[in-house]
Protein backbone atom coordinates (compact mmCIF):
# COMPACT_ATOMS: atom_id res chain seq x y z
CA UNK A 1 0.00 0.00 0.00
CA UNK A 2 2.80 2.21 1.17
CA UNK A 3 4.57 1.50 -2.13
CA UNK A 4 2.26 2.20 -4.26
CA UNK A 5 1.18 5.05 -2.92
CA UNK A 6 4.73 6.45 -3.26
CA UNK A 7 4.71 5.19 -6.66
CA UNK A 8 1.72 7.35 -8.04
CA UNK A 9 3.00 10.23 -6.51
CA UNK A 10 6.15 9.57 -7.96
CA UNK A 11 4.17 9.82 -11.11
CA UNK A 12 2.34 12.83 -10.54
CA UNK A 13 5.32 14.79 -9.94
CA UNK A 14 7.00 13.53 -13.12
CA UNK A 15 3.51 14.77 -14.78
CA UNK A 16 3.47 18.07 -13.38
CA UNK A 17 6.91 18.48 -14.26
CA UNK A 18 6.34 18.15 -17.84
CA UNK A 19 2.98 20.21 -17.34
CA UNK A 20 5.52 22.95 -16.14
CA UNK A 21 7.31 22.96 -19.15
CA UNK A 22 5.74 21.67 -22.31
CA UNK A 23 3.19 24.02 -24.48
CA UNK A 24 2.03 21.32 -27.14
CA UNK A 25 -1.87 21.18 -25.95
CA UNK A 26 -2.33 17.66 -27.81
CA UNK A 27 0.50 16.65 -25.06
CA UNK A 28 -0.50 18.87 -22.18
CA UNK A 29 -3.97 17.85 -22.03
CA UNK A 30 -3.32 13.95 -21.78
CA UNK A 31 -0.86 15.15 -19.36
CA UNK A 32 -3.67 16.79 -16.98
CA UNK A 33 -6.05 13.96 -17.65
CA UNK A 34 -3.25 11.43 -16.43
CA UNK A 35 -3.12 13.75 -12.83
CA UNK A 36 -6.68 13.93 -12.70
CA UNK A 37 -6.55 9.89 -13.05
CA UNK A 38 -3.84 9.65 -10.10
CA UNK A 39 -5.46 11.88 -7.82
CA UNK A 40 -8.82 10.04 -8.01
CA UNK A 41 -6.59 6.64 -7.80
CA UNK A 42 -5.28 8.67 -4.64
CA UNK A 43 -7.78 9.08 -3.25
CA UNK A 44 -9.93 5.88 -3.28
CA UNK A 45 -6.20 5.02 -2.00
CA UNK A 46 -6.01 6.87 1.48
CA UNK A 47 -10.09 6.19 2.33
CA UNK A 48 -8.75 2.44 1.68
CA UNK A 49 -5.79 3.10 3.93
CA UNK A 50 -7.85 5.15 6.59
CA UNK A 51 -10.46 2.08 6.93
CA UNK A 52 -8.59 -0.94 7.04
CA UNK A 53 -4.84 -0.05 8.06
CA UNK A 54 -6.16 3.01 10.24
CA UNK A 55 -3.46 5.70 8.77
CA UNK A 56 -3.54 8.59 10.61
CA UNK A 57 -6.74 11.31 10.03
CA UNK A 58 -3.82 13.94 9.57
CA UNK A 59 -2.47 12.29 6.49
CA UNK A 60 -5.96 11.23 5.35
CA UNK A 61 -7.23 14.56 5.22
CA UNK A 62 -3.92 16.34 4.40
CA UNK A 63 -3.71 14.46 0.89
CA UNK A 64 -7.63 14.72 0.65
CA UNK A 65 -6.69 18.49 0.01
CA UNK A 66 -3.32 18.14 -1.86
CA UNK A 67 -5.37 16.30 -4.44
CA UNK A 68 -8.89 18.89 -3.99
CA UNK A 69 -6.00 22.49 -4.95
CA UNK A 70 -5.15 19.94 -7.64
CA UNK A 71 -8.37 18.83 -9.18
CA UNK A 72 -8.88 22.65 -9.01
CA UNK A 73 -6.39 23.63 -10.99
CA UNK A 74 -6.67 21.19 -13.42
CA UNK A 75 -10.59 21.45 -13.93
CA UNK A 76 -9.41 25.64 -13.50
CA UNK A 77 -7.13 24.82 -16.68
CA UNK A 78 -9.53 22.88 -18.96
CA UNK A 79 -12.72 25.51 -18.17
CA UNK A 80 -15.05 22.76 -16.04
CA UNK A 81 -14.64 25.46 -13.36
CA UNK A 82 -14.67 29.43 -14.12
CA UNK A 83 -11.16 30.34 -13.91
CA UNK A 84 -11.37 33.36 -11.59
CA UNK A 85 -9.57 34.66 -8.47
CA UNK A 86 -12.37 32.69 -5.82
CA UNK A 87 -11.36 29.13 -7.59
CA UNK A 88 -7.53 30.80 -8.02
CA UNK A 89 -7.61 31.47 -4.29
CA UNK A 90 -9.01 28.56 -3.06
CA UNK A 91 -6.05 26.58 -4.15
CA UNK A 92 -3.72 27.80 -1.75
CA UNK A 93 -5.76 27.04 1.54
CA UNK A 94 -6.56 23.96 0.36
CA UNK A 95 -2.33 23.08 -0.06
CA UNK A 96 -1.99 25.53 2.97
CA UNK A 97 -3.97 23.13 5.14
CA UNK A 98 -2.01 20.21 3.65
CA UNK A 99 1.26 21.22 4.03
CA UNK A 100 0.34 22.20 8.37
CA UNK A 101 -1.62 18.84 8.75
CA UNK A 102 1.14 16.63 6.92
CA UNK A 103 3.42 18.51 9.41
CA UNK A 104 1.07 17.63 12.39
CA UNK A 105 1.17 14.10 11.07
CA UNK A 106 4.67 13.78 10.64
CA UNK A 107 5.14 15.29 14.42
CA UNK A 108 2.85 12.83 15.39
CA UNK A 109 4.26 10.03 14.12
CA UNK A 110 8.11 10.97 15.77
CA UNK A 111 6.10 11.06 19.18
CA UNK A 112 4.87 7.78 18.72
CA UNK A 113 8.10 6.36 17.47
CA UNK A 114 10.13 7.90 20.61
CA UNK A 115 7.50 6.47 22.80
CA UNK A 116 7.92 3.36 21.20
CA UNK A 117 11.79 3.29 21.20
CA UNK A 118 11.91 4.43 25.13
CA UNK A 119 9.19 2.13 25.64
CA UNK A 120 11.51 -1.29 23.97
CA UNK A 121 14.60 0.21 25.57
CA UNK A 122 12.52 0.67 29.06
CA UNK A 123 11.68 -3.38 28.91
CA UNK A 124 15.32 -4.42 27.51
CA UNK A 125 16.66 -3.03 30.75
CA UNK A 126 14.06 -4.10 33.15
CA UNK A 127 13.18 -7.32 34.97
CA UNK A 128 9.67 -8.01 33.35
CA UNK A 129 8.42 -10.20 37.18
CA UNK A 130 9.97 -7.47 39.44
CA UNK A 131 10.51 -4.43 37.36
CA UNK A 132 13.66 -3.53 38.75
CA UNK A 133 16.89 -2.94 36.37
CA UNK A 134 18.15 -6.28 35.17
CA UNK A 135 21.96 -6.83 34.42
CA UNK A 136 21.79 -5.23 30.92
CA UNK A 137 20.94 -2.02 32.44
CA UNK A 138 23.74 -2.67 34.89
CA UNK A 139 26.25 -3.32 31.78
CA UNK A 140 25.05 -0.45 29.45
CA UNK A 141 24.15 2.35 32.58
CA UNK A 142 25.26 1.51 35.44
CA UNK A 143 28.92 1.07 34.37
CA UNK A 144 28.91 4.76 32.75
CA UNK A 145 27.87 6.00 36.06
CA UNK A 146 30.17 4.08 38.38
CA UNK A 147 32.95 5.14 35.87
CA UNK A 148 32.18 8.85 36.40
CA UNK A 149 32.04 8.54 39.70
CA UNK A 150 35.42 6.69 39.85
CA UNK A 151 36.45 9.88 37.63
CA UNK A 152 35.60 12.58 39.76
CA UNK A 153 36.86 11.18 43.10
CA UNK A 154 33.68 10.37 44.24
CA UNK A 155 33.05 6.93 46.32
CA UNK A 156 30.63 3.83 45.06
CA UNK A 157 29.43 1.21 47.01
CA UNK A 158 27.25 -2.08 46.41
CA UNK A 159 24.80 -4.20 48.29
CA UNK A 160 24.09 -7.65 47.70
CA UNK A 161 21.23 -9.05 49.18
CA UNK A 162 19.54 -12.50 48.73
CA UNK A 163 16.20 -13.69 50.07
CA UNK A 164 16.73 -16.00 53.07
CA UNK A 165 14.63 -20.00 52.56
CA UNK A 166 13.46 -18.97 49.36
CA UNK A 167 13.60 -22.57 47.89
CA UNK A 168 11.69 -23.68 50.81
CA UNK A 169 9.03 -20.92 49.73
CA UNK A 170 8.57 -22.25 46.26
CA UNK A 171 8.76 -25.85 47.10
CA UNK A 172 6.03 -25.10 49.97
CA UNK A 173 3.71 -22.65 48.56
CA UNK A 174 4.69 -22.75 44.85
CA UNK A 175 6.13 -21.16 42.05
CA UNK A 176 3.52 -18.36 42.04
CA UNK A 177 3.59 -17.65 45.57
CA UNK A 178 7.69 -16.94 44.94
CA UNK A 179 6.84 -14.87 42.25
CA UNK A 180 4.57 -12.31 44.40
CA UNK A 181 6.87 -12.77 46.96
CA UNK A 182 9.90 -11.48 44.84
CA UNK A 183 7.78 -8.42 43.75
CA UNK A 184 7.15 -7.59 46.93
CA UNK A 185 11.06 -7.60 48.24
CA UNK A 186 11.60 -5.78 45.07
CA UNK A 187 8.62 -2.93 45.65
CA UNK A 188 10.24 -2.96 49.45
CA UNK A 189 14.26 -2.18 47.68
CA UNK A 190 12.54 0.28 45.75
CA UNK A 191 11.09 2.31 48.68
CA UNK A 192 14.09 2.90 50.30
CA UNK A 193 16.75 3.18 47.95
CA UNK A 194 17.62 6.71 46.75
CA UNK A 195 16.10 8.09 43.49
CA UNK A 196 19.67 8.45 42.03
CA UNK A 197 20.84 5.03 43.02
CA UNK A 198 19.93 0.92 40.83
CA UNK A 199 18.57 -1.71 42.34
CA UNK A 200 18.85 -4.80 40.43
CA UNK A 201 17.36 -7.84 40.14
CA UNK A 202 20.90 -9.85 39.53
CA UNK A 203 19.71 -12.98 39.45
CA UNK A 204 16.76 -15.68 40.95
CA UNK A 205 16.23 -14.31 44.26
CA UNK A 206 19.49 -12.53 44.52
CA UNK A 207 19.39 -8.67 44.11
CA UNK A 208 22.57 -5.61 43.63
CA UNK A 209 22.00 -2.25 44.36
CA UNK A 210 24.40 0.37 43.69
CA UNK A 211 25.11 3.25 45.78
CA UNK A 212 26.54 6.43 43.99
CA UNK A 213 28.55 9.30 46.28
CA UNK A 214 27.97 6.65 49.24
CA UNK A 215 30.44 4.83 51.67
CA UNK A 216 30.37 2.06 53.24
CA UNK A 217 28.85 3.20 56.02
CA UNK A 218 25.80 4.84 54.26
CA UNK A 219 25.29 1.22 52.38
CA UNK A 220 25.92 -0.09 55.93
CA UNK A 221 22.38 2.03 56.73
CA UNK A 222 21.03 1.17 53.74
CA UNK A 223 21.14 -2.25 54.37
CA UNK A 224 20.03 -2.63 57.84
CA UNK A 225 16.45 -0.29 57.03
CA UNK A 226 16.42 -3.19 54.24
CA UNK A 227 16.87 -5.82 56.44
CA UNK A 228 14.55 -4.56 59.41
CA UNK A 229 12.05 -3.61 56.85
CA UNK A 230 11.63 -7.12 55.31
CA UNK A 231 11.92 -9.08 58.79
CA UNK A 232 8.86 -7.14 60.10
CA UNK A 233 6.63 -6.84 56.89
CA UNK A 234 3.39 -8.57 56.66
CA UNK A 235 4.21 -10.63 53.38
CA UNK A 236 1.25 -12.27 51.33
CA UNK A 237 2.16 -15.59 51.61
CA UNK A 238 1.72 -15.28 55.05
CA UNK A 239 5.69 -16.27 56.37
CA UNK A 240 8.12 -14.76 57.91
CA UNK A 241 10.23 -13.63 55.09
CA UNK A 242 14.37 -12.46 56.15
CA UNK A 243 17.21 -11.29 53.74
CA UNK A 244 20.57 -11.57 54.13
CA UNK A 245 23.34 -8.93 52.77
CA UNK A 246 26.67 -8.63 52.17
CA UNK A 247 28.59 -4.68 51.33
CA UNK A 248 31.60 -3.74 49.81
CA UNK A 249 33.12 -0.08 49.04
CA UNK A 250 34.48 0.21 45.09
CA UNK A 251 38.38 0.74 45.74
CA UNK A 252 39.92 3.17 43.28
CA UNK A 253 41.05 1.42 40.06
CA UNK A 254 39.24 -1.92 40.82
CA UNK A 255 37.33 -3.46 38.71
CA UNK A 256 33.95 -3.70 38.80
CA UNK A 257 33.41 -7.63 39.07
CA UNK A 258 35.77 -7.77 41.24
CA UNK A 259 34.43 -5.19 43.93
CA UNK A 260 30.71 -7.10 43.06
CA UNK A 261 32.52 -10.33 44.25
CA UNK A 262 33.56 -8.86 47.79
CA UNK A 263 29.82 -8.08 48.55
CA UNK A 264 28.94 -11.45 47.43
CA UNK A 265 31.27 -12.72 49.20
CA UNK A 266 30.36 -10.60 52.15
CA UNK A 267 26.71 -11.66 51.54
CA UNK A 268 27.72 -15.77 51.61
CA UNK A 269 29.53 -15.04 54.89
CA UNK A 270 26.17 -13.72 56.68
CA UNK A 271 24.24 -16.46 55.25
CA UNK A 272 26.98 -19.07 56.87
CA UNK A 273 26.68 -16.71 60.11
CA UNK A 274 23.16 -17.51 60.16
CA UNK A 275 21.29 -15.27 58.11
CA UNK A 276 19.07 -12.32 58.44
CA UNK A 277 22.19 -9.94 58.98
CA UNK A 278 24.74 -7.70 57.11
CA UNK A 279 28.50 -8.07 56.78
CA UNK A 280 31.20 -6.05 55.49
Amino acid sequence: MVRAYRGMLGVMLVLTFFIGIVQTPGIVVPLHIGVMGICTIGLVTVLYAYWRQHTPIHFIVGTMLMFLGIYLYVMGCFGILPWNHVTANLIYPALAGESILFTAGIVQQIRQRRHVIQQLKKEADTDRLTTLYNRNYFDTVSMLQIEQHEANNLPVAVVMADIDRFKAVNDTYGHNAGDVLLREVADILKRCVRKEDDAIRWGGEEFLIILYTADIESARLLAEMIRKTIETYAFTCGIAVTISLGIAAKNKNEAMEDCVGRADKKLYEAKAAGRNRICW
